[in-house]
């Protein structure tokens, strides 16, 4: 059976970070659920260097660097600049569309 793939845009690293907040500790949960089950191998998980783009655009340095670790620790595959990418950038809002991404994590 082929391991499910899902697109993770930018929110869900920041949410991944949430302050313990009415509104946000519930949301916050599902996220780490959906980074563990990625984790588990449950899901194939994929995001943009748009969204990469605006992580390294975080100017607070800690919450910057530990959405990077995340990527980086859970195999998540960054799609290199192309339609597809473009397409599910969009699919965000368009946000991650401006800029150039910097090749690194």
């Amino acid at each position: 059976m082929e391991t499910a793939k899902i697109y993770l845009e930018t929110t869900m690293f920041s949410f991944y970070y949430a302050p313990d907040m009415p509104g946000y500790s519930e949301l916050k949960a599902q996220v780490r659920q959906i980074f563990d089950q990625i984790k588990a191998g449950k899901y194939e998980a994929y995001t943009s260097i748009y969204a990469v783009q605006e992580i390294e655009a975080e100017t607070n340095s800690e919450k910057r660097e530990n959405m990077k670790r995340l990527v980086i620790d859970y195999g998540i595959i960054v799609l290199p600049e192309n339609e597809d990418a473009k397409r599910l950038a969009a699919l965000d809002g368009g946000k991650g569309q401006e800029g150039q991404y910097s090749g690194r994590l």
